[in-house]
């Protein structure tokens, strides 16, 4: 009798574990069936489901996961779930900026700013830790593809380039103007609310570095600067004229042409003198132009002279000296070229040497 009680488990057990595993399983508080499409239903309305909690460290460990195999990680805390390739993060989409409209564009439309490269971004869009420039690659930002022309940006460089080398880059080709300072320029580029210039700084626009030779210009001047202090500001340095007021051939402008300065006021001659000088009796040169030389002497009749090198002196020179002293007699009456790249201030037999000043011009 009690071997046939104990078959009769047996067979019990066996026919139960069949059922077992040919049907899908429940587990519940209310004796509800599973749902016909899952295997494992869990129901509940005042308790949860906890799946495996783990580090970041601990997920990656995993040996061979499955795909599909869905852990919690503490580290990050979400929910993680392994693809065919790799683990991949389930984001809340509460806290998920990025917004999908109806013509599958993707934007950020919360005023919320966007880090790339960095997980503080402080503007709309902020790009960060890339590389320097170079013509074949590098940047923190490119526009097109490298083999094809592209815009490459990093934190302090614009580059063009195609296929790895350098190419133009162009500006507004189809019209319009750039400002900058400004959000109205008025022409091709306007520059604005830049900074008074000085020896030192400042400006609205500077070529070259500031610690080497350097051109800065503001709103009202031109300084050329070199390393914090004022240096020459050179003009047409490798020729041509500089034309000042006007174009060439009116009647108001101001011409230096090859040392030059012409009004065409005055007929077009020229405004600057050779040289010009003011003369003790001993004949020193007390002041004047430093391209001046003086040395007394005879003119060759036994008048007193004096004998002026100043370069470029030619016959066509207009020579001009006045004496010192108004009870001296004029000296323009015998001043004269005596041939051989000197101006000859002569005395008349009755006069001794005089204080005099003098200014030569090349017409």
């Amino acid at each position: 009798m009690k071997k046939n009680i104990l078959l009769l488990l047996f067979v019990l057990l066996i026919l139960n574990k069949q059922i077992l595993l040919a049907q899908n399983i429940a587990i519940n508080s209310t004796g509800n069936s599973p749902n016909t499409s899952a295997m494992l239903d869990v129901q509940s309305t005042t308790k949860g489901m906890l799946i495996p909690r783990m580090s970041s460290t601990q997920r990656a460990a995993i040996a061979s996961p499955a795909t599909g195999l869905l852990v919690y990680d503490n580290t990050t805390s979400s929910f993680w779930f392994k693809s065919a390739s790799r683990w991949v993060e389930l984001i809340d989409s509460s806290n998920n900026t990025w917004t999908k409209n109806s013509s599958d564009n993707v934007y950020v439309n919360n005023g919320e700013n966007v880090g790339i490269g960095t997980n503080a971004p402080a503007v709309r869009l902020q790009v960060s830790n890339g590389t320097d420039i170079a013509n074949g690659a590098g940047g923190y930002l490119e526009l097109g593809s490298p083999s094809n022309p592209n815009l490459a940006f990093d934190n302090n460089e614009i580059q063009a380039r195609n296929n790895g080398s350098a190419s133009n880059l162009y500006m507004r080709v189809g019209g319009g103007n750039v400002g900058i300072g400004t959000g109205s320029p008025e022409v091709k580029l306007q520059v604005s609310n830049g900074s008074d210039l000085s020896a030192s700084g400042g400006g609205y626009l500077q070529l070259g570095s500031g610690s080497v030779a350097n051109l800065a210009l503001d709103n009202n001047e031109i300084q050329a600067r070199d390393n914090g202090v004022t240096s020459a500001l050179y003009l047409q340095n490798n020729g041509g004229n500089l034309q000042i007021g006007s174009a060439s051939g009116t009647t108001t402008d101001v011409h230096i042409n090859n040392g030059q300065l012409l009004q065409n006021k005055t007929g077009g001659a020229n405004m600057l003198p050779l040289c010009y000088g003011h003369v003790t009796k001993n004949g020193k040169l007390l002041s004047g132009t430093s391209n001046v030389s003086i040395t007394k002497g005879d003119d060759g009749n036994g008048h007193p002279a004096y004998f002026i090198n100043c370069a470029g002196i030619t016959s066509s020179t207009i020579l001009i000296a006045t004496p010192n002293n108004q009870g001296d007699f004029s000296l323009s009456s015998i001043v004269s070229y005596n041939g051989s790249g000197k101006a000859e201030f002569a005395m008349s037999s009755s006069s001794d040497y005089v204080e005099f000043s003098f200014i030569f011009y090349n017409p």
